[in-house]
């Protein structure tokens, strides 16, 4: 009869939590390298977001934190049909070398001015 309760337990416990990506420290996506993030992404404070790899973004990107300027690499939006994704985060500005958009629902909280200068650079305003 535990065992029964703990496996129910265990269970609901997967059912109902929500999992996300955080990046509290270092993240540096080296050239080559693909990364596949299938939910939310925060770059907080205090933190550093390089990419110079292929990231794909099935969630939101939040950046408290730094990008760096990066020298190759692409960032994806690939977001399921019918569901938004969306930029946001205290920091302004989000450095992307390639980004690319596979989602007809995706926006930018706030107003977003794309300078190209080699680095696309996401400002929100």
């Amino acid at each position: 009869m535990k065992k029964i309760a703990l496996l129910i337990v265990l269970s609901f416990s997967f059912f109902t939590s929500n999992a996300q990506i955080v990046n509290e420290g270092v993240l540096k996506i080296e050239s080559g390298t693909s990364v596949y993030f299938a939910d939310d992404y925060t770059n907080k404070v205090g933190a550093t977001h390089t990419n110079d790899g292929d990231l794909h973004l099935v969630g939101d990107f939040t950046n408290d934190g730094t990008t760096t300027v990066p020298t190759s690499g692409t960032t994806y939006f690939d977001g399921v049909t019918n569901d938004t994704q969306t930029i946001d985060g205290i920091s302004k500005e989000i450095r992307f070398y390639n980004l690319t958009v596979n989602n007809t629902h995706a926006s930018v909280k706030g107003l977003a001015v794309f300078q190209m200068n080699l680095i696309y650079k996401l400002k929100m305003i």
